[in-house]
């Protein structure tokens, strides 16, 4: 399962490519591509029946939320492989809500502490590494049980409201205050002093004109 904007950066063909190696070992496996088209969804199309996989690669288009929903927890995993410069990947992070273990990039933001916790496969932009994630993710499940548990712990534990939240509520004069400063372009220092000052011990504002999460950023 992927869900995003079908985009270039994506590496979307590359994870075709993946897709279409790892059917030699898993004949069964289909991908789902839920998302809008940006600029590839044509050739991705084409791609995917020069390789044989028409009827194996789902286009699905951007899909409601319960959808997506219902998508996802239908699923076995979820994929994002991009190109350096993807963010934090929040796409990636409600999947592994769900309970789907994740093949991830080591361009996306949360793969560190999703492979720290257990929850995720890590590789370069490869469609042989890929490949290799998926026929390992589908031939163990066993491992495949373990990963989707720790997925849905990882994120329970790093981002819920529960794991983020501030110990002091942040109320509505202190957001007032956040989206004057934000409005003006102020200084990081700023920023963050602005939290501080309504007991926010977390740092959200890593760097200038940026705004991180707080799990992202240096106390």
């Amino acid at each position: 399962m992927y869900s995003g904007r079908l985009h270039s950066s994506k590496a979307l063909p590359v994870l075709l490519r993946a897709v279409s190696r790892a059917r030699a070992t898993v004949p069964h496996l289909h991908v789902f591509l839920a998302g809008s088209d940006s600029d590839q969804g044509l050739e991705l199309r084409r791609l995917a029946t020069e390789m044989g996989l028409a009827s194996a690669v789902h286009f699905t288009g951007l899909l409601s939320r319960p959808r997506l929903a219902s998508v996802l927890c239908a699923s076995d995993a979820v994929a994002l492989t991009p190109y350096p410069g993807e963010n934090f990947g929040n796409a990636c992070v409600e999947a592994m809500g769900l309970g789907l273990p994740a093949i991830l990039s080591d361009n996306v933001g949360a793969a560190e502490r999703a492979a720290e916790d257990g929850a995720a496969m890590v590789t370069p932009v490869d469609a042989d590494a890929i490949a290799q994630a998926i026929v390992q993710l589908a031939a163990d499940p066993e491992m495949h049980q373990r990963m989707a548990r720790a997925a849905a712990d990882s994120v329970r534990n790093r981002y819920s409201p529960q794991a983020v939240a501030p110990p002091k509520a942040v109320g509505v004069p202190l957001l007032g205050k956040l989206l004057a400063l934000t409005g003006q372009q102020r200084s990081v220092q700023e920023l963050n002093a602005a939290l501080e000052s309504g007991g926010v011990r977390k740092r959200v504002f890593c760097s200038e004109g940026t705004r991180r999460s707080p799990w992202d950023c240096t106390p």
